[in-house]
């Protein structure tokens, strides 16, 4: 094989015998400099802002929006069926439903509080819209 000039400087090729080859790297040289990559200086990262919405209700995009559930109702199922959940079936609040069909509308003070908030017209669906 014929070796180039400039590689001549670059490596120095020595053998031990025939199937071992061995390479020595002479590092001073200037294109063994020039070989090298060079080392970029890192770039300010762009400063990223996330809006995520998806915890909010939907009343907060609408608020004049109102249930399609009806206050009068949901106050004669809490004082009737409140125990059981009966109201909170009635506006879609399902898991909370089951809970209080199991305690007994946590042993009576969430269905005290319930009947407080339907009357003072603070209760929501499971939307998050007043009750018409």
């Amino acid at each position: 094989m014929k070796e180039h000039s400039s590689a001549k400087n670059f490596f120095d090729k020595t053998t031990s015998n025939e199937s071992a080859v061995s390479y020595n790297v002479n590092y001073d040289d200037p294109q063994f400099q020039q070989a090298q990559p060079q080392l970029q200086q890192a770039q300010p990262q762009p400063q990223i802002i996330i809006n995520n919405v998806n915890g909010q209700h939907h009343n907060d995009f609408y608020p004049y929006m109102i249930s399609r559930r009806n206050k009068i109702v949901a106050l004669v199922l809490c004082i009737f069926t409140g125990f059981f959940g009966g109201h909170r079936f009635y506006v879609g609040k399902l898991g909370t439903g089951i809970i209080y069909l199991f305690t007994m509308g946590l042993f009576g003070f969430g269905w005290i509080m319930d009947l407080l908030l339907i009357i003072t017209g603070t209760f929501k669906d499971n939307l998050g819209l007043e009750l018409k």
